[in-house]
């Protein structure tokens, strides 16, 4: 006795009934789902179209400097840390300035880090500081716009020990001036 799948005992029209009821089941369910995506970004844009009106702006603009024994800090990490909010990194520029369009707004814990910053090598060195081949020639590159690492006190890393604070809703441009 041979056992045949339910749907090889089905005739044609059966089949292609079941079928179409299946595509028309999906389609609808794609059509709601299409409904519910565009809702969704209609809901979106109202929000932010509503949020920008208030005068009441979560981000900011913000510019600034860091300069440590009265020279920049070429190279780092400045990070903004809210009252309730996660860390907000910010990337110090090879002048020690830096920038950005959407910051959080608010009285912030400053910390500023220069480790992630790589020490560059100098002259004709290779990666790992050996000195090339003699039939290699070394092309010279210009590090004058490269972060160099510039060492701060440790407790410029930690927000609780960093001393630096930040109201960006009221001030939009701050010079960090670290000491030892």
């Amino acid at each position: 006795m041979t056992t045949t799948a339910p749907h090889e005992t089905m005739t044609p029209v059966v089949i292609f009934a079941v079928y179409n009821m299946n595509g028309l089941s999906m389609n609808m369910v794609r059509a709601a789902r299409s409904l519910r995506s565009l809702a969704l970004v209609g809901a979106c844009f109202t929000l932010a179209a509503l949020a920008g009106c208030g005068g009441n702006s979560t981000k900011a603009a913000l510019t600034g400097k860091v300069t440590y024994h009265d020279a920049p800090v070429t190279g780092g990490t400045l990070t903004l840390t809210p009252a309730a909010g996660l860390p907000f990194p910010i990337s110090i520029k090879y002048d020690g300035t830096f920038d950005i369009d959407d910051a959080p707004v608010g009285l912030m814990k400053v910390t500023i880090n220069t480790d992630n910053v790589a020490t560059t090598t100098s002259g004709n060195k290779m990666p790992g500081g050996m000195p090339p081949p003699k039939d290699m020639k070394m092309q010279e590159v210009d590090n004058s716009k490269m972060p160099k690492k510039v060492v701060i006190p440790a407790k410029y890393k930690s927000a609780d020990t960093s001393g630096l604070t930040w109201d960006t809703k009221a001030e939009r441009n701050k010079t960090f001036t670290l000491t030892d």
